[in-house]
């Protein structure tokens, strides 16, 4: 009587199962093996450690944007970057080159040798967010210390009064007199304006004010004060 014997393609399986029970889910070669996995009733999105195509797209994509940050941050913040040697040689030559297209060869090239070192990630991302952060809040100060200049202009002494009640320390005749003198400016512009006459010429009254505002607030044991003086000129 024949002996029976599995079919070809299972017989191959089965071999390859019992070749490689020490090490499930490799081939010889060390690779993730489907079949395996498959033949054990297991899919690859079972594997704890498992990364989907779109998932490592969407890494790679950050990865890229951190090789572009880093080639475009100021001289004074890349030198902070603790890299290796051989990082920071491929850093140095992406930011000397100027040609588009060897310019965007070596970012790629960097990026792939920042994947090989997933341990200062975090640190880079840190870095390259940090400028951010602090034009973000560098950006935000000048809005609300314009606001407060145009508060100054429109309302005058009413606007005022809270400011240096706020800050006994300011020289209070020489805020009065650039808020006078940017209003003063600010009606010839509209007088101008109104009757078709050429622009008026700028006289600078505007920028003494936004100057004298920002120091004071600069030597301000609190910068929050800005915003706080122009609710209290809204009210």
């Amino acid at each position: 009587m024949a002996r029976f014997q599995l079919p070809k393609t299972e017989r191959k399986i089965q071999l390859r199962i019992e070749a490689h029970q020490a090490a499930p889910g490799k081939s010889r070669d060390g690779k993730h093996n489907e079949v395996l996995d498959h033949a054990r009733g297991e899919t690859r999105y079972d594997m704890p450690d498992y990364i989907s195509r779109s998932e490592f797209k969407r890494d790679a994509q950050e990865v890229h944007r951190l090789a572009e940050a880093l080639i475009e941050l100021k001289p004074t913040e890349y030198k902070k970057l603790a890299l290796d040697e051989d990082m920071r040689a491929h850093l140095d030559l992406a930011r000397r080159i100027d040609a588009h297209i060897a310019k965007k060869r070596q970012i790629l090239f960097v990026a792939k040798q920042l994947r090989k070192r997933p341990e200062i990630l975090d640190e880079l991302f840190a870095a390259v967010d940090k400028p951010k952060s602090e034009q973000k809040r560098a950006t935000a100060k000048m809005h609300r210390l314009e606001t407060l200049r145009d508060r100054l202009i429109a309302d005058g002494d009413t606007a005022l009064t809270p400011l240096l009640q706020q800050h006994p320390q300011a020289d209070r005749q020489t805020l009065r007199t650039l808020v006078r003198q940017a209003s003063a400016y600010k009606m010839r512009v509209k007088l101008a304006a109104d009757e078709g006459k050429p622009p008026v010429h700028n006289d600078g009254s505007y920028s003494a004010l936004y100057q004298a505002l920002r120091e004071l607030f600069a030597t301000s044991e609190t910068e929050t004060a800005a915003p706080d003086a122009t609710e209290q000129a809204d009210e």
